[in-house]
């Protein structure tokens, strides 16, 4: 096959016609069998496409005879890496965060770091399945090579600890910023999370929201526009009493956010006598 190119002249100007054949004989006679018309194209376009069309075909795969195995899905990576450009994510960790530990550096942490919230929103698993995770997705084209092993991983978390307080920021300013959140009305609440394993060294028994009460757990404290957005986030020892907390929580909103007023929203067991007069007196 090959593309064929057709003068024609017409009120003085020549004008070019393209046409995809392929040869064939008849009767002794070789003519050309047309496969696909282009129609008129201009020289550069004529050109291009003969370029295009003199590769050897029959070196070409039939995709009629491709049989289809596994794909790596592309859409959900894709999105997650838009938004966590848009809010510059990455970028502002990779700028403010500090590592204390010899054998992690801070960008070798913060890749684990995006690696681990590419898995939280495609793909919650554990810490331990991202390592056989990682291989089936296309993430090495969002993060780049690195050398995976559980023990970076582990201390990319304990990074992520000793910065905390910078996400905590980034949160808040974003909320407020990017998305126009009202920091006059916040939203506060607990919740418990058990644990199978015996050495978290804050784990207790407790009440148990889960209803294990064969299990330690940890208690963790939410802050949230009305909206839903993080801003802050507390993790507290299993036996924390919720309304014991709710000063703490006020104290710390008070003195790192730039907030004047607040709308504090609580259930019952946080609005107790003591827990009002502590509010009355951040005012």
């Amino acid at each position: 096959m090959f593309v064929k190119i057709t003068p024609r002249k017409k009120d003085g100007k020549t004008y070019y016609y393209a046409e995809l054949v392929e040869s064939y004989r008849e009767q002794g006679k070789i003519k050309h069998r047309r496969i696909l018309y282009f129609g008129s194209v201009d020289q550069d376009t004529a050109r291009r496409l003969k370029i295009a069309f003199s590769r050897d075909f029959d070196s070409f795969t039939n995709i009629d005879k491709v049989d289809f195995s596994t794909a790596v899905p592309y859409g959900n990576f894709f999105l997650v890496e838009s938004l966590s450009k848009q809010l510059e994510l990455l970028e502002h960790f990779s700028s403010k965060f500090v590592s204390s530990d010899p054998h992690i550096t801070v960008p070798t942490a913060v890749w684990y770091i995006k690696a681990m919230l590419f898995q939280r929103i495609v793909q919650p698993d554990s810490k331990l399945a991202l390592l056989e995770w990682l291989p089936l997705t296309p993430l090495k084209h969002f993060l780049g090579t690195e050398k995976v092993d559980l023990q970076s991983l582990y201390r990319s978390l304990e990074v992520l600890q000793e910065n905390f307080s910078v996400v905590e920021q980034y949160l808040y300013n974003t909320a407020v910023k990017k998305f126009n959140q009202d920091n006059k009305e916040l939203y506060y609440d607990l919740t418990s999370s058990y644990f199978e394993g015996c050495r978290c060294i804050i784990a207790e028994y407790s009440y148990s929201r889960d209803r294990r009460k064969d299990r330690k757990q940890i208690v963790i404290g939410l802050v949230t526009t009305s909206d839903g957005f993080p801003i802050k986030c507390k993790v507290y020892p299993g036996n924390r009493v919720d309304k014991t907390t709710v000063t703490e929580v006020l104290s710390e909103l008070k003195n790192e956010y730039p907030i004047e007023e607040i709308i504090f929203v609580g259930d019952r067991g946080m609005l107790t006598a003591d827990n009002i007069n502590a509010i009355e007196q951040l005012k």
